[in-house]
């Protein structure tokens, strides 16, 4: 059985054609089932291939959070292509370094990024071709299935400073995405078809893509998209569309845990935060004010969510909880050795979450 991750959302297709899959929020709630996700990322992936790339080309894209971005990012990996998703707020010199140091032979985009992905592309005096995702979903004959690849094929590229400050292309396969994405719903999130995930994370970052695109995908929920933050507005998305589960970042527990005028979301089970430490007393002010658990998650993007402390499990303050399953745990010191509960030191990850390594740059 091919390892194309592009499968979460063609297997969600087959079992539940009709399902919703997502709505839009910006585009007056718009819906968009399994089976019309699915043909989006045929038609676009058949369009790639038509234009000359398949297996292993690079090709980058920089959307809004929303259809367009889906439509891209399935459609490429259903090409066997890799993927390099680019913030909407990168700069030219930002989007240009990525396209070369990458190789990236397309860069899709949408419509309000044209003149920008434009530029960048003269900036890093490239061949990519800058491509609309618009105009790759025009209807045509013949619709691409996911393209066979094996574990260890690389899925996506994204660029992090780490810790050095030079950016880096932490590369990410197949195999670790599709393995830590079932132990995610499965084992440390337990989500289901009948739960509802607010999307306002970048769908850009490791973060956002995994908890609000690959993990409701495999469970076969839906997400409700809410492009740009805003306390208020998506406290109300939340109660319009029985929101069940959240997955954040300490600004936005902020912003809610101060938020007043409107009603906590009744549908509401749990929330995450991750990204950086949530304050013990913002933590407890944001459960009183959304009415549900919020508990701390710890991830990087070279080894994505790595621990949660995930209900059932008892909320341990400043804690991010048990390893997910398929990871291990330990602090050391600075020769390797396991230290004392309570003594600081590294901490250092193995398992199925982890990168492949850092793009042409053995030594990082």
């Amino acid at each position: 059985m091919s390892a194309n991750v592009g499968n979460v959302l063609h297997r969600s297709a087959q079992r539940d054609p009709d399902g919703t899959a997502v709505i839009d929020s910006s585009r007056n709630d718009l819906a968009f089932s399994y089976a019309e996700l699915d043909g989006q990322a045929s038609r676009l992936a058949s369009q790639l291939i038509r234009l000359g790339l398949g297996r292993g080309d690079r090709v980058a894209i920089c959307t809004e959070n929303g259809m367009e971005f889906v439509a891209a990012w399935f459609g490429a990996l259903y090409a066997g292509c890799t993927t390099l998703p680019i913030p909407v707020s990168s700069t030219e010199h930002e989007i240009a370094f990525r396209l070369q140091h990458a190789g990236c032979r397309a860069l899709l985009t949408d419509a309000g990024h044209l003149s920008v992905a434009r530029a960048s592309k003269v900036r890093a005096n490239t061949s990519s071709d800058v491509l609309l995702v618009e105009d790759l979903l025009q209807p045509l004959e013949g619709l691409a299935a996911p393209c066979p690849v094996t574990r260890d094929s690389l899925a996506k590229l994204l660029y992090t400073s780490g810790t050095t400050g030079a950016a880096k292309a932490v590369c990410i396969t197949h195999g670790s995405l599709l393995t830590h994405t079932q132990a995610l719903v499965e084992d440390a999130l337990r989500l289901e078809k009948d739960d509802t995930i607010l999307g306002t994370l970048p769908l850009t970052h490791s973060y956002g893509l995994r908890t609000t695109l690959l993990v409701p995908f495999y469970a076969g929920a839906r997400t409700i998209f809410v492009p740009r933050f805003s306390p208020t507005r998506t406290l109300e998305v939340c109660t319009r569309h029985g929101i069940t589960w959240i997955p954040g970042v300490p600004t936005m527990f902020i912003a809610w845990a101060n938020e007043a005028d409107v009603p906590a979301p009744p549908a509401l089970r749990w929330c995450m935060s991750a990204g950086a430490p949530l304050a013990e007393d913002v933590r407890l002010r944001a459960e009183e004010r959304l009415g549900a658990p919020v508990r701390q998650a710890y991830g990087l993007t070279e080894a994505n969510l790595t621990a949660i402390n995930a209900p059932p499990d008892t909320a341990v303050p400043g804690s991010c909880g048990r390893p997910v399953a398929g990871v291990e745990l330990r602090v050391a010191n600075e020769h390797g050795a396991e230290v004392a509960r309570g003594v600081p030191g590294e901490v250092l990850i193995r398992g199925q979450n982890l990168m492949a390594g850092y793009l042409d740059d053995k030594l990082a």
